[in-house]
């Protein structure tokens, strides 16, 4: 049986890492080539650097980085 993602969560890729943000559960880093989940013991610092870098953005900022 395949179950399909369906999620309400916006993706968004910013200094090459690929995410899916929802403003109550926060990240979820995805694999940029395959739009997969990625493991949390498998994420680098860089990632976790892009997060925080756009937490600072304003809305209107984090809309250009937006890609679905």
């Amino acid at each position: 049986m395949f179950i399909n993602h369906i999620g309400f969560a916006k993706m968004y890729r910013l200094g090459g890492v690929t995410f899916e943000w929802h403003n109550y559960f926060g990240a979820t880093i995805l694999n940029r080539h395959t739009e997969k989940e990625r493991q949390y013991q498998n994420i680098s610092l860089r990632n976790w650097a892009s997060i925080s870098k756009f937490m600072n953005l304003t809305d209107e900022d984090r809309e250009k980085h937006r890609i679905f």
